[in-house]
């Protein structure tokens, strides 16, 4: 199978089109609460920089 015959642009083929357009969009607007993953991993984060501070307190 061969590959499909080069196209010149205007750009690199190698970056994604989205990143290369001029007055983008504004990005739209998530409806509803966080996702759980993002609240699970907000949580750990938390958790485990309490327990950093906690246990180099003293030293």
């Amino acid at each position: 199978m061969d590959a499909p015959p080069y196209v010149p642009s205007r750009s690199d083929p190698s970056v994604e089109g989205v990143w290369l357009r001029h007055g983008a969009a504004p990005l739209p607007h998530s409806r509803g609460g966080p996702r759980l993953s993002t609240v699970v991993l907000v949580g750990a984060f938390v958790a485990v920089l309490a327990l950093y501070i906690v246990l180099h307190q003293g030293g």
